[in-house]
């Protein structure tokens, strides 16, 4: 009896990292490729953002705390209309437009030479900036097996790793040879880029139903390539939509209450606001306050996102194959505990080193969250309300982000390192409410035969 070779660690890690990705829809691969390129710009601009307002404007961190805030509110009404008009006209014009508009604000925000005009770029980028959010969720949704949803999702997310990844680095020598407001430039034109990839996106949004009927909660969308169902611009993008067709069930069409009244989701939403408004604050107030108090240089700030990019690249699809099979809402529970881990670490270090040593263990629980949040989203969601459910989950982490500034420049002005100990318990607590509502509220969506292809 002949047995297979034995292979070494590395590459049983390597294809535990590529093999759940085989074998998805091409279109996806456009939508990864502009999501990666989007990732580029931010992961250049927004990480730095309350250093470049604090040190151009000459303001304090609370009003640093209160633009981020400002542009998070935008953000929920944005990512809330982003995800209607796409359930009526459409995914890819809304990605187009959005994505766009994006480039063009922050090319305004880097040129914007008084305070009152950084404020009404930062409004601005916060309605279009994270309008895409949702639409793309919705895509995976339309277009990724259920089976598989959580894996894509998953890819996504180390596609925008290598942004955050990316952005930094490239940024770091920018900020040192001509400072921030350098990199401006630089960032909007990756953005306006990625809307070419949006362009040439084949529609994915299911047009053979009514905007207020759907499946039933865990079924999957038929696709159709018929007058009214999906639409294609060419016989490739043809294929590419009966290829989608093939992988995703059959579903009953009924009814459907609007998302503000559907209450498993409301419940969800509000964690998920609760979470990442704790979350962000890595993100807006830390930096100022590690400048501050454990004097962090800029360029140790950039490594430091470097270090999360780099992580979130090289070992979400570990990390992805490993949680699949669990119940969503536990996989969150679990990435929230190692998310009050994190910060008890960033609650008691006293310089730059431990930071690195934090967020080592505050990338762990991003990449159990981050692709499992629009998962559950998608599981709770009709066919014909994919973007308007994500919409909804986009807006819960907008305005927790909006709030969160707020309460945390004051609580760091007063508290210091003890408001990351605070905030550590307040996860903790969280994590546990997901895994009650993953016992009280969820229900895993049935699996589609095998055999079963659309018609």
């Amino acid at each position: 009896m002949t047995t297979s070779p034995r292979r070494s660690l590395p590459v049983r890690l390597a294809h535990a990292a590529v093999d759940p990705y085989r074998g998805l829809p091409p279109a996806l691969n456009r939508l990864l490729i502009a999501q990666a390129i989007i990732a580029v710009g931010h992961g250049a601009i927004w990480p730095f953002i309350s250093l470049y307002i604090t040190e151009r404007m000459g303001v304090d961190v609370v009003v640093a705390g209160a633009i981020n805030s400002l542009f998070f509110v935008c953000a929920a009404v944005g990512s809330v209309a982003a995800g209607m008009i796409a359930d009526r006209w459409g995914r890819r014009p809304v990605l187009v437009v959005t994505v766009l508009a994006d480039g063009l604000t922050l090319l305004a925000l880097g040129w914007a030479p008084t305070l009152p005009l950084v404020i009404a770029a930062i409004v601005v980028s916060g309605l279009v900036g994270n309008a895409s959010f949702p639409v793309t969720q919705a895509v995976i949704a339309d277009a990724a097996p259920e089976d598989r949803r959580s894996v894509v999702y998953g890819l996504n997310y180390q596609i925008l790793g290598v942004g955050w990844f990316l952005g930094p680095v490239i940024a770091a020598p920018i900020i040192a040879l001509a400072g921030l407001g350098a990199v401006f430039p630089v960032a909007a034109a990756s953005i306006v880029l990625a809307s070419a990839f949006f362009w040439r996106l084949p529609e994915t949004l299911e047009r053979g139903a009514p905007a207020t009927a759907g499946s039933e909660r865990g079924g999957e969308g038929l696709a159709r390539l018929e007058p009214g169902g999906l639409t294609a611009g060419s016989p490739g993008e043809a294929s590419e939509l009966r290829a989608m067709a093939e992988v995703r069930g059959t579903a009953s069409v009924g009814p459907v209450r609007p998302w503000y009244r559907d209450r498993p989701l409301l419940a969800y939403v509000g964690l998920h606001m609760l979470t990442i408004g704790a979350y962000i604050q890595l993100f807006t107030i830390f930096p100022v306050d590690a400048r501050d108090r454990l004097g962090m240089a800029t360029g140790a700030w950039a490594a430091i996102l470097a270090l999360n990019g780099f992580l979130i690249l090289a070992g979400q699809g570990i990390v992805s194959g490993a949680v699949r099979g669990y119940l969503k809402p536990n996989v969150v529970a679990a990435g929230v505990l190692g998310w009050a881990a994190g910060f008890a670490i960033l609650g008691v270090i006293t310089g730059t080193p431990g930071i690195f040593a934090a967020m080592i263990v505050l990338t762990i629980g991003e990449m159990m969250v981050f692709p499992t949040q629009p998962a559950v989203i998608a599981d709770l969601a009709p066919a014909t309300a994919r973007a308007r459910y994500q919409g909804a989950l986009t807006m819960g982490g907008s305005i927790g982000n909006a709030l969160a500034p707020l309460v945390a420049g004051a609580a760091v002005a007063s508290l210091g390192g003890g408001w990351w100990l605070i905030l550590g318990g307040l996860l903790c607590g969280l994590a546990l409410l997901y895994v009650v509502f993953g016992r009280l509220a969820y229900r895993p969506p049935a699996a589609t035969p095998p055999d079963t292809v659309a018609a």
